[in-house]
């Protein structure tokens, strides 16, 4: 899809490496940029599960730079920053997440690059933006959760502020810089712009909800916002099940769990009186869940065409039948670590296929595009040395 298109990404952590991670995925040919001194932290912060003695990789980072170039700079000196806008000149697209106004710090900013390459794409993430009050301040994804609202709204299904089990913000992040700079890839009149990513905008950008709520009432509490009952999540007999109820299922819902006075009871015969009813119609749900299993539930509502879902962990997720049939997961190999699991761009094309090419070494690239870019055998000697670069 994106065949042709180069993306140069000076990237750490998750929200830049998976916004280009994505490209890749769709085609694009990434050259990530990498410090010499260890390069991208996910390369050597390991979790206990990871491989002991590995010097390059671990399974995070696996997960988010497959089959991107390595290509390894100390962009603080400035024969550094001197090879980066070289490599700029050729590219499509620049990407970055370092902390706030480092690329500037280098003299690598938006109009640095722009002044090489007229017709330069430059998306920046960070966690707050590059404007605003906010805008110098370093963020993780925990801290942007917690600054969006998230943490406070989750407190609908967890009974109290919490944060989500998987790095959102930055995912989210990510995935609004690779559609943002795929607009900018199709636009024929919009190519030479700077694009700039806030994390937490891309989190507060999901409160549609709650901006509903908000706007009528000048409050948004933290509540499941749809107006449904029952929905959500209930406890049975070894696990959970979760359910959504429509009005035109209520009866044949009813008559599966044993509650048929229910149907035009006065309490719960009709969508408002079970949401004026709410708490004491959970309570009893809870009590009838719990005297089955999941998949018996699961079974008796879906074969009543009731929306319904067991709540599975994340191993049944990958063992999953539709997952399985999807081809969403695919087995990776690499020298170091082995086998592993990773996961497919999501959306399939009639006419496009993804594929792996693994993860390469910290500075595995960086010879072969100095040597496109004219560099001398001595010269990039010297820059080894020197620790302008570093490579394989």
């Amino acid at each position: 899809m994106l065949e042709g298109v180069t993306v140069l990404s000076a990237e750490v952590y998750l929200a830049g490496p998976y916004g280009s991670r994505l490209l890749q995925d769709l085609g694009a040919d990434v050259i990530k940029i990498e410090n010499t001194d260890g390069g991208d932290t996910y390369r050597y912060m390991n979790h206990e599960y990871d491989v002991e003695g590995t010097d390059d990789f671990t399974y995070r980072f696996l997960q988010y730079n497959r089959g991107k170039e390595s290509v390894s700079l100390n962009l603080k000196d400035e024969r550094g920053a001197k090879i980066f806008k070289e490599l700029a000149k050729d590219a499509d697209v620049v990407m970055e997440n370092l902390r706030p106004g480092s690329m500037k710090r280098f003299g690598l900013g938006y109009d640095d690059i722009k002044a090489v390459n007229e017709e330069i794409i430059y998306c920046s993430i960070s966690g707050f933006g590059a404007t605003g009050p906010y805008r110098d301040r370093a963020a993780v994804d925990t801290i942007i959760q917690a600054m969006s609202g998230l943490v406070a709204q989750n407190a609908a299904d967890a009974g109290e502020p919490a944060l989500t089990g998987i790095y959102i913000a930055d995912m989210v992040g990510g995935m609004y810089a690779a559609m943002s700079v795929l607009s900018a890839l199709a636009s024929k009149t919009h190519r030479g712009t700077y694009i700039d990513v806030s994390m937490m905008d891309s989190l507060v950008s999901m409160l549609g909800h709650e901006a509903a709520e908000y706007s009528a009432r000048g409050t948004a509490e933290p509540r499941i916002k749809s107006t449904l009952v029952p929905q959500g999540v209930y406890g049975t007999g070894d696990g959970a099940i979760a359910i959504n109820i429509l009005d035109a299922d209520w009866p044949a819902f009813c008559e599966i769990l044993g509650l048929e006075a229910w149907i035009d009871s006065e309490r719960f015969g009709d969508p408002m009186s079970r949401q004026r009813n709410e708490a004491a119609l959970d309570e009893r749900l809870e009590e009838v869940f719990s005297t089955e299993s999941t998949a018996y539930w699961a079974d008796q509502l879906l074969d009543a065409g009731i929306m319904a879902a067991p709540v599975q962990t994340v191993e049944e997720v990958f063992e999953d039948e539709q997952v399985t049939y999807r081809e969403l997961l695919r087995k990776g190999h690499n020298e170091d670590i082995g086998d592993y699991v990773e996961i497919d761009f999501p959306a399939k094309f009639s006419n496009f296929e993804t594929t792996s090419e693994g993860s390469h070494r910290l500075g595995e690239d960086t010879v072969a595009r100095l040597e496109q870019l004219g560099y001398s055998p001595e010269e990039i000697e010297e820059l080894r040395d020197r620790g302008v670069i570093k490579s394989q």
